[in-house]
């Protein structure tokens, strides 16, 4: 995997170029048309992961994005993930598809109930 992240236009080309030729995916930062891949903002909690994307036309708003996101989804989230990792033996033994979706919230109303 090949990123080419210079602002030269020739560079570019000549990189997306010789990568293909070489059968090697390749990203060149901010042409989208060079590009085999775009690469997502990324938010990280735990093992929650978004993905953000504008499809190549904004990376720095897939950035900003990512960064409002990241005010209102904090490490509690990696932690509820854990905690719904846990149970899902549990949840999948459910009968009903109802009661299944329903399950995460019921725990998460729980957890807080034990916290306060």
């Amino acid at each position: 995997m090949v990123s080419a992240t210079t602002d030269d236009p020739k560079l570019q080309k000549r990189v997306a170029k010789e990568a293909r030729a070489r059968r090697i995916w390749v990203n060149v930062v901010d042409v989208t048309p060079l590009c085999d891949f775009i690469a997502p903002a990324i938010l990280s909690q735990g093992e929650l992961q978004i993905a953000i994307s504008t499809g190549g036309a904004s990376p720095a708003l897939a950035k900003f994005v990512r960064q409002k996101l990241e005010t209102e989804i904090g490490p509690e989230y990696g932690d509820l993930v854990q905690l719904l990792k846990r149970y899902r033996p549990r949840l999948l033994k459910l009968p009903k598809a109802k009661e299944r979706k329903l399950f995460p919230m019921q725990l998460i109303v729980l957890e807080l109930e034990l916290e306060l």
